[in-house]
């Protein structure tokens, strides 16, 4: 028992002893007076392009690049609680409401987007070549993110999702 107090009495006197250090005195020496000069571009090494912030010149939008690949995420998920729904029920959602249902406990993110209108619905879809749920809106590009039966996801144009949504 003295042995554990004596240990603990010196564990104690380390530590608190290293929280009075003494400061330095004065300031810290000034920084010499150098002016740095701008590096010359390397024509064989030509720095890598930026992120453009507003998207407009031909640069990388990365809020866009995320948004998109959220989209792509939820648009598989879609695809995939469509398919264990159609896999748990024996057939898929007669109604939106009903996959909705489905989904409300264990998909927030991608309930909140369907309810929104962010993402459309297909109910009744049957085989793995039907769309089942697609973004509404295109992107800049005219592509929409397409969920398949099979679980799949696939980019269409407006006109190519037109089709396969004809074909159902």
């Amino acid at each position: 028992m003295n042995r554990c107090f004596l240990l603990g009495v010196v564990l104690l006197g380390l530590g608190l002893s290293g929280c009075f250090r003494a400061k330095p005195a004065g300031p810290p020496p000034p920084a010499p007076d150098v002016v740095a000069q701008p590096a010359k571009p390397d024509p064989d090494n030509p720095p890598p392009p930026q992120a453009n912030k507003n998207a407009g010149g031909g640069g990388i939008d990365l809020k866009r690049t995320i948004q998109k690949a959220d989209a792509m995420n939820q648009t598989k998920n879609i695809a995939t609680l469509y398919f264990s729904f159609s896999t748990d029920m024996g057939h898929p959602p007669a109604t939106k409401e009903e996959f909705m249902e489905y989904i409300k406990s264990s998909a927030g993110k991608e309930y909140k987007s369907l309810q929104e209108g962010y993402f459309t619905l297909v109910p009744k879809a049957q085989g793995g070549n039907a769309v089942v749920a697609y973004e509404q809106n295109a992107d800049s590009n005219g592509n929409h993110f397409v969920a398949m039966g099979d679980g799949s996801v696939q980019k269409m144009t407006t006109q190519d999702l037109r089709a396969a949504l004809a074909m159902k």
